[in-house]
């Protein structure tokens, strides 16, 4: 599950409430253990022609390959604190993560997407067979408006990859001729 937050403030006054955010959650996962999380995921993939297919370079962390990328292309800012650039270190990016082998793998991630891109997004996705989970936006007062859509899939590595690099390049497209409606 996923929770986003957002605030303007002195950053002490910030710090104080993201603070507060985490003990809560603590509090809570204290008082309702779980088991614990594998440290790792088994993985055997070539993570090299992932990379060679998205056309970017992934990390390798605990047996997940994780592509993150930002949209330095499109800048965005917050009209309600006075310009603020948001970047893709603040979450502004779109960023897919592979666990598994190369003949049976899975994907999950998220898209920042303008308006116009999400229609042709979610129909390349849905076309290699990778499920839309979510779409919905992270901010407020931002411009130009920002869309985020989660997705989950499984199949061979290199058909996810290739999936997740096509959507990417209807994004491209799409911003490219500024259509979202042809088939």
């Amino acid at each position: 599950m996923f929770m986003h937050i957002e605030a303007t403030a002195a950053e002490t006054a910030l710090g104080r409430g993201v603070r507060s955010i985490f003990d809560a959650i603590g509090a809570v996962r204290q008082a309702h253990p779980v088991a614990p999380a594998l440290k790792e995921v088994p993985s055997d993939l070539d993570t090299k022609r992932l990379e060679e297919i998205v056309g970017a370079q992934g990390e390798l962390k605990d047996g997940v390959f994780k592509f993150t990328l930002g949209r330095p292309d499109i800048p965005v800012r917050c009209t309600r604190c006075g310009g603020l650039e948001i970047n893709s270190a603040m979450g502004y990016n779109t960023w897919a993560a592979f666990q598994g082998t190369q003949q049976r793998a899975a994907v999950c991630g998220d898209f920042a997407m303008l308006e116009l891109e999400v229609a042709p997004v979610i129909r390349e996705l849905r076309a290699g067979e990778i499920e839309v989970v979510a779409v919905h936006n992270h901010m407020f007062f931002e411009e130009p408006r920002v869309v985020f859509l989660h997705y989950w899939g499984v199949g061979t590595a290199t058909d996810l990859a290739a999936v997740f690099r096509r959507a990417l390049d209807t994004q491209k497209q799409t911003t490219a001729d500024n259509s979202c409606c042809s088939s």
